[in-house]
């Protein structure tokens, strides 16, 4: 016997979704813990008000985050191999052996 007490995560990817007007429902289908079996989940207005605030939450949280340094995580990722080009957000960045440092060459996009 399981201990239904415990939860599994499930990845939540949308399937499908159906309006059901009439029940003021909406179902929606979606990945479960197991891939081969998607599990079909009931929302109501209340669920859907709770949804769009956790929503802008996250987008909340998300905008306050700073600006990763493209350079800086290159440095990182390859600081033992000095991948000497990489290009981040259409423009092409350069490792100065002589500076040690990654200096924006160009964009990309246009000639």
């Amino acid at each position: 016997m399981t201990n239904n007490a415990e939860l599994e995560p499930v990845d939540g990817s949308v399937y499908a979704y159906q309006v059901s007007p009439h029940e003021n429902l909406v179902y929606v289908t979606i990945a479960g813990p197991d891939e081969d079996k998607p599990q079909i989940v009931a929302f109501d207005a209340e669920d859907f008000r709770h949804l769009d605030a956790a929503h802008k939450e996250l987008r909340a949280a998300r905008e306050s985050l700073p600006e990763p340094d493209p350079a800086a995580i290159l440095k990182i990722l390859n600081e033992k191999s000095r991948c000497d080009v990489f290009t981040h957000d259409r423009v092409e960045y350069r490792y100065n052996p002589l500076a040690g440092e990654w200096v924006a060459w160009g964009r990309v996009d246009i000639d």
